[in-house]
């Protein structure tokens, strides 16, 4: 009997920041999936309804706020869990879940982790929220 596994779906406008996360959590056990910009990993989030989405909201690429409000209204992902990766360029921003809650009118995301990312702490939070 084949076993499933949990997936993750990394949203990144960097490879590199993409590929150092997948390298982590592949050794956690876990299967990944990544997308440099928004709409091919608002795609991959439909069709592959993977276990986590991580959206680095800090890339240039994409408006990573606008791509979290999107996964949230839609019915086909708003049950994802989602964890943002934040930048210093976003310092003083939104970061309570109150606050994101209030300036994007959907739930707040289950983690935020700023840049760059402990892996530690990565690993700490995909778990905290994976169960």
């Amino acid at each position: 009997m084949a076993v499933n596994k949990r997936k993750v779906l990394i949203i990144a406008g960097e490879r590199l920041v993409a590929r150092k996360m997948e390298e982590l959590l592949r050794g956690m056990g876990l299967d990944t999936e990544e997308a440099l910009y928004a709409d091919d990993g608002m795609l991959l989030a439909e069709l592959e309804q993977p276990s986590l989405v991580i959206i680095d909201v800090s890339s240039e690429r994409f408006d990573g706020f606008s791509l979290f409000k999107t996964l949230r209204e839609s019915h086909h992902t708003a049950h994802i869990p989602v964890i943002l990766l934040t930048s210093e360029r976003f310092r003083g921003g939104i970061y309570s879940p109150e606050d994101f809650e209030a300036a994007f009118d959907v739930r707040s995301p289950e983690g935020m982790l700023e840049q760059p990312v402990d892996h530690r702490f990565l690993a700490a939070s995909v778990l905290g929220v994976l169960g």
